[in-house]
């Protein structure tokens, strides 16, 4: 379960009852995964309005992958 607060999204694992906020560019990463964007979209998507180099993306999109993987958040597409 998810909810954009401001500028953050709220995820809650209804599993462990885990909360989890994202911050600005974490939020955004959630919405392009939901609207069906594959991981080469996004990098491309938010390097471009986070105005960011797509390496550094890169790093912490997989670092939030990760950590939304362990946590059952996120479905592995690979």
């Amino acid at each position: 379960m998810s909810r954009r607060l401001d500028d953050e999204v709220v995820l809650v694992n209804l599993r462990s009852n885990r909360i989890f906020s994202l911050n600005p560019t974490g939020a955004r990463f959630w919405e392009l995964v939901n609207d069906g964007r594959n991981r080469d979209e996004i990098l491309r998507q938010l390097a471009t309005e986070f105005g960011v180099e797509a390496e550094v993306v890169d790093g912490e999109m997989t670092k939030l992958e990760a950590d939304l993987l362990a946590e059952g958040l996120l479905e592995s597409a690979r």
